[in-house]
């Protein structure tokens, strides 16, 4: 599989599998939190902007058995490390142009790539 570097701008969309961190901060003086990549997802107004599947079995099941054993062993890391109460793991179709959800991809800390049609994940496959 070929990977690209950054966001393709000759592709209508882009696929992500990210582990995304449950609980986010919530502010102790009013209670609000920032809203989650999910509802981003979900207001987002690009008919290419949409959530796939949400779990770990429905994420990763047919994508272990259409897999490489390198692959195998990597989803096996993942899950590791990434499957427990504090994670979660969903895949998505982001529009390109979606700079909000791009930005937020490349630099929280509460989101982790594990699998993208655009890059090598960090550790590479």
């Amino acid at each position: 599989m070929k990977f690209r570097k950054g966001f393709v701008s000759n592709s209508s969309s882009s696929s992500f599998i990210l582990a995304i961190r449950k609980d986010l901060d919530v502010c102790s003086h009013c209670g609000r939190s920032d809203p989650s990549f999910f509802e981003l997802v979900e207001r987002s107004h690009w008919h290419r902007t949409h959530i796939d599947n949400v779990g770990w079995d429905k994420v990763f099941t047919m994508w272990d058995e259409y897999s490489d054993s390198s692959k195998s062993a990597r989803i096996h890391e993942f899950e590791k490390k990434y499957k427990n109460d504090e994670w979660t793991v969903a895949e998505f179709t982001i529009a390109f142009g979606e700079e909000e959800l791009e930005k937020m991809i490349r630099e929280s800390n509460d989101i982790v790539v594990l699998q993208s049609d655009e890059e090598e994940p960090e550790g590479g496959w």
